[in-house]
């Protein structure tokens, strides 16, 4: 078993790191809209819809499916 002290290291870790994961996440689109900043290249709502967008795979060759 863990001593008091090493579960207490632990039990604060675990907030300590969710706080520095929410500072390094982006924006909203919907504060920075309300701040007037939508049409900035990087930190603006388009930059951060965009960043957030998934990038569509490709689309599966069916024809070598289709032919024996």
């Amino acid at each position: 078993m863990l001593d008091f002290h090493a579960v207490s290291w632990l039990c604060g870790a675990v907030p300590a790191l969710h706080l520095l994961a929410f500072l390094a996440a982006p924006e909203t689109p919907v504060f920075l809209v309300k701040q007037g900043k939508v049409d900035m290249p990087q930190c603006g709502a388009r930059g951060t819809l965009v960043s957030l967008q998934p990038v569509p795979e490709p689309a599966a060759d069916t024809f070598a499916f289709n032919n024996p």
